[in-house]
């Protein structure tokens, strides 16, 4: 029997759908592999699919914004993956968006997502709450793995074109200094290129980190300038050994492990 599909805005939160609603839903993105959810615009085939979704899950309003064009069909309901709970900074009016960096940020979601996933299908209720419970631990494992891994890292400074690695580098105590460019992708300007080289001086970065589906120029002019490494993290997944959740944060992990090999 071919399961309902379900809809998630990029293919990384598919795969943390995914797990929930083991062979019952077919979870897919409709973000393509490479691009970004902040600049993503839907060609109309995306916004067909999306319109005849049962539900619509995303991140958050300031990350994948997009998906309010469809919060007014009454057919559609969108479903907002991170609560007011885990956002970073504490007590901010806005939160960076980049939770599922953290595998215990996700894992915070999981069994509340089981509960939406119920009410969509009561009668999977048991499965779902069950994958929830084992994808819980197997985020244990993985957060386990990755601090094991990344002990060496601990206390290292990066810059970062912007602040897409917040979650991440407060769970596994990396310091990064953010550049602020954003996702336009602007030069930075002499005063912002003297602050970063003053910080990298000071702080011994050990290289700039820019989103690969986002390619900064200022991010290159910053690693070019310091005379440091510009290495690209892939957050959004979609592509060949980044096909799961843990594939994604490994892969990541990995690139960060270089600048120490």
């Amino acid at each position: 029997m071919q399961s309902d599909v379900l809809f998630a805005t990029t293919p990384v939160f598919s795969y943390i759908v995914q797990e929930i609603a083991g062979d019952v839903f077919d979870v897919q993105s409709l973000l393509p592999a490479g691009q970004s959810p902040h600049t993503f615009e839907p060609r109309p085939s995306v916004v067909r699919a999306a319109s005849n979704a049962r539900i619509l899950i995303y991140g958050a309003p300031n990350l994948d914004e997009w998906i309010t064009r469809f919060e007014d069909l009454p057919q559609v309901s969108l479903i907002g993956l991170l609560p007011d709970s885990l956002w970073l900074p504490r007590g901010s009016e806005a939160p960076n968006p980049h939770f599922w960096m953290d595998p215990l940020a996700v894992q915070a979601i999981a069994h509340p997502l089981s509960g939406t996933l119920c009410a969509l299908e009561p009668d999977h209720c048991e499965a779902f709450r069950a994958n929830a419970t084992a994808f819980h631990a197997d985020l244990d494992s993985l957060n386990a793995t990755l601090a094991r891994d990344l002990s060496a890292l601990r206390g290292a400074s990066f810059v970062v074109s912007h602040a897409f690695l917040e979650y991440f580098a407060t769970r596994y105590a990396l310091e990064t200094t953010s550049i602020e460019a954003g996702s336009s992708g602007l030069e930075p300007s002499p005063r912002t290129l003297s602050r970063i080289l003053e910080s990298v001086s000071s702080t011994g970065a050990l290289a700039v980190l820019t989103e690969t589906s986002e390619p900064s120029r200022a991010a290159r002019t910053v690693a070019e300038s310091a005379g440091i490494g510009l290495i690209g993290l892939d957050v959004v997944g979609g592509t060949d050994g980044r096909m799961t959740y843990g594939e994604v944060l490994g892969y990541n992990a990995s690139r960060l492990l270089e600048v120490i090999r």
